[in-house]
């Protein structure tokens, strides 16, 4: 296993979240959960 980029998986997941929170019409506030 080599060492992960926090950051990069933090990056690629608020993506993600953000593609979701507006395919799926979340409420605003999804993606800030931590």
């Amino acid at each position: 296993m080599h060492p992960i980029d926090e950051s990069a998986i933090r990056g690629s997941f608020l993506n993600a979240s953000l593609r979701e929170r507006q395919n799926l019409l979340l409420p605003a506030d999804f993606g800030e959960l931590d």
